[in-house]
């Protein structure tokens, strides 16, 4: 019996002598760690490969018979792939797009209408995919998200934040990327829910057509600031402009577009009713 206490003791005490190197050790590391500077502390990593978003622009109209199978075919993309990767804006004018009258709900816009001449777009529908490839037939729309989908972005992220709905849409833009960004910066206003008349593939004009997606107006110039996104800092930038009152609030949404020379790097839509 004492000799098994000994050994117990005796075992105690090289335990606790093993354990000793061993505190010192984390003691002398937290020490060091108070000796570094605060701004050496954190090292940027760059992340796991960001997947791109795709951008579908809709070059649509309300006298067009052949654009709600566009419409439809946006749905079933955004049902596939997820309404926070496939986002749609609907971009009314041209020779089939509809003015508004004191009687007739028109999604005509001045900026639509130029947007439409500076693509080049004479037929509706038709729709560019994140800007790659050029105009595309309908027929092609699915073909091409696919491909777009795909691919990854040097965009880290694209946030809107410190959103105020007032008189005025004030919001900040939250840039960071995976590697130096010269480009182009689009903030555009979009709404769902618009009823409005439409012409149908049959020839009859649905005149409770629901419209989303639609292009209200572009907050920044039309073809969007010019920026520059420094690899691994955010860069925020602060927007505002004035709401309309054939705008329903609750509807709308602000779409974010970063793009260079090759096309659309990525797209984010903030509706702005979760704000």
């Amino acid at each position: 019996m004492r000799t098994y206490i000994y050994n117990k003791v005796k075992g105690r005490a090289a335990f606790m002598l093993a354990l000793l190197p061993l505190s010192l050790t984390v003691v002398m590391l937290l020490s060091a760690c108070s000796h570094i500077d605060e701004d050496e502390r954190f090292i940027y990593v760059k992340p796991a490969d960001v997947m791109r978003r795709v951008l579908i622009e809709d070059f649509t109209g309300q006298r067009c018979v052949n654009c709600p199978a566009a419409h439809e075919l946006i749905e079933q993309l955004q049902q596939q792939y997820g309404d926070t990767t496939i986002i749609a804006v609907s971009i009314h004018g041209g020779a089939l797009s509809v003015k508004s009258t004191p009687t007739i709900v028109g999604l005509w816009t001045e900026q639509g209408d130029q947007y439409n001449k500076d693509c080049g777009v004479e037929t509706w529908p038709a729709g560019l995919i994140n800007r790659s490839g050029g105009l595309l037939d309908v027929a092609q729309w699915s073909a091409k998200v696919y491909e777009e989908v795909q691919k990854t972005t040097p965009v880290e992220s694209i946030t809107i934040s410190n959103v105020v709905k007032g008189e005025r849409l004030s919001f900040d833009v939250n840039l960071s990327a995976l590697e130096n960004i010269n480009g182009k910066l689009q903030l555009w206003v979009i709404e769902d829910g618009i009823v409005a008349p439409q012409q149908m593939g049959d020839g009859s004009m649905n005149r409770t057509y629901v419209h989303n997606n639609v292009f209200r107006t572009s907050i920044t110039p039309l073809a969007g600031d010019d920026i520059a996104i420094p690899a691994g800092r955010e860069t925020t930038l602060p927007y505002s402009t004035a709401f309309n009152e054939a705008w329903n609030r609750d509807n709308l949404a602000i779409v974010a577009i970063v793009s260079n020379s090759s096309g659309v790097l990525q797209v984010v839509k903030k509706k702005l009713k979760d704000s």
